[in-house]
């Protein structure tokens, strides 16, 4: 039976003060949040009411935890803990705001990715330490990205552009490879101090390194893995620093 809760428990499930003071049990709490409509939507609800019984007795030195996604979408961490003499202390968090910014995040990540699944140049995203955000490390894209192309500064400088905090907003070079052409690299510094780094192919020779867009097919430059780091890799993943 119910023994103590605070106003915060009526205020979450709208229940009448008066009827926890009669001290329901548990089955009677259940029923009552039921008729709020603040439990889960089951199709069984008499299975699922002694599965969760069944669970929460068992309950030992280890808390019970479950999360019940309401009718209204709202969205509450359930956790039981054991209590001195026998007892069994209900904790009941509204997480919905944490769960929806979750997956905002995840859908955004997953844009991201999708939108760098279209690119036809390789892409890439440094930290600010230098270290690949997709995987591996800016030395080891040079040392492949050097055995593709004839000598150039140019990745020397690249890599001091990614390590110089307060550098320019953006910074361009031409390299060619080995097998003809040139490549454009243009590096762009994001707002969190890392870079953005994107090889194009097949440059013109009247072009400018500022004058060339950005073209959306699923292409990757000739002779350049799309990690850029050893061939072959699987396409970049975006990745949560």
């Amino acid at each position: 039976h119910l023994h103590l809760f605070n106003p915060a428990l009526t205020g979450l499930f709208g229940l009448n003060p008066a009827q926890l003071a009669q001290r329901p049990s548990f089955r009677e709490f259940l029923e009552a949040l039921r008729g709020q409509r603040m439990l889960p939507e089951q199709s069984d609800f008499t299975q699922w009411r002694r599965k969760l019984t069944a669970a929460i007795e068992r309950t030992g030195e280890e808390p019970f935890h479950e999360d019940w996604t309401l009718p209204s979408g709202q969205i509450l961490r359930v956790t039981v803990r054991p209590h001195p003499r026998g007892a069994l202390a209900f904790v009941f968090q509204d997480i919905s705001g944490h769960v929806m910014l979750e997956r905002r995040y995840r859908t955004e990540i997953e844009l991201g990715q999708a939108t760098l699944d279209r690119l036809r140049e390789a892409v890439a995203v440094f930290g600010s330490s230098g270290q690949l955000l997709i995987t591996g490390g800016i030395e080891d894209m040079i040392k492949v990205a050097n055995e593709k192309c004839h000598p150039s500064e140019s990745w020397s400088d690249l890599v001091d552009y990614v390590l110089t905090a307060g550098r320019e907003p953006r910074w361009n070079a031409l390299v060619e490879p080995y097998s003809g052409g040139r490549w454009l690299l243009r590096a762009s510094a994001l707002p969190d101090g890392s870079t953005m780094l994107v090889i194009s192919a097949s440059l013109a020779e009247h072009e400018e390194p500022e004058q060339i867009p950005l073209h959306l097919a699923p292409v990757e430059p000739e002779g350049l893995p799309r990690t850029m780091l050893e061939t072959p890799l699987p396409a970049p993943r975006l990745v949560q620093s």
